[in-house]
């Protein structure tokens, strides 16, 4: 994947697309049919000035656990089982 910081357009350019593909085929080269790839996607994700993630109750039907940006997946365990204890303190 790939971060731009600063920029609010959604969309995304073909040759970054390639240079992310040509990246994952160096690093895995046998993980996927890298032939397949044609579909991609851009988007915004939510993210904090620190990346550290907001995970909170907001009412007694909602919670949650946002703003990891770039770190979701490596925050995303310990965020979970913040979020599970805040959500069994309040019950």
């Amino acid at each position: 994947g790939a971060a731009d910081l600063g920029d609010d357009r959604s969309g995304y350019s073909m040759t970054r697309m390639g240079s992310v593909l040509n990246a994952a085929r160096t690093a895995f080269p046998d993980a996927a049919d890298y032939s397949c790839a044609g579909e991609f996607w851009a988007g915004h994700r939510p993210l904090t000035p620190n990346s550290l993630p907001v995970t909170k109750r907001l009412s007694h039907s909602v919670a949650v656990n946002t703003g990891h940006g770039m770190l979701g997946w490596t925050l995303a365990m310990g965020s979970a089982a913040v979020l599970t204890e805040v959500l069994k303190d309040t019950l």
